[in-house]
């Protein structure tokens, strides 16, 4: 099944961690799945496996590996860059992982899955989705 979501960092980390946020994240990711698909950026695998605590480095990669990750290349790079500058323009900063992100979102036509609300609803083209 071709992806239509890309699922951020947030909720690939609190998939990934015990609590209760977990089984509402699981939920909706198992939703998502069986409607559209689910992928995220290379860069999303980069940010989870910098945070992995020892002992959840096997259960977190092949998790990760069921996904489809999506890489970085330069229409994606170029993308990004316009993200960052438009967005100075109008007065607000975004990070450049988050750029690169929203960038692979708008170019691959997936909808963003995050917790971080605030970090995306400014970016113009993307379509952004949270966990209820």
């Amino acid at each position: 099944m071709t992806a239509a979501y890309c699922i951020d960092s947030d909720v690939l980390i609190w998939h990934l961690r015990s609590g209760d946020r977990q089984k509402a994240v699981e939920q909706h990711l198992v939703n998502l799945a069986t409607t559209g698909g689910i992928s995220c950026s290379t860069l999303s695998v980069a940010e989870v496996e910098q945070g992995v605590r020892r002992g959840e480095e096997e259960r977190t990669r092949a998790f990760l590996r069921s996904l489809e990750a999506h890489p970085v290349d330069r229409a994606t790079a170029e993308r990004a860059g316009e993200i960052v500058r438009e967005l100075r323009a109008r007065g607000f900063t975004v990070g450049l992982a988050d750029a690169l992100i929203a960038a692979t979102c708008i170019l691959r036509g997936l909808t963003l899955v995050t917790y971080n609300l605030a970090d995306f609803e400014k970016i113009t083209g993307l379509a952004v989705a949270t966990v209820p």
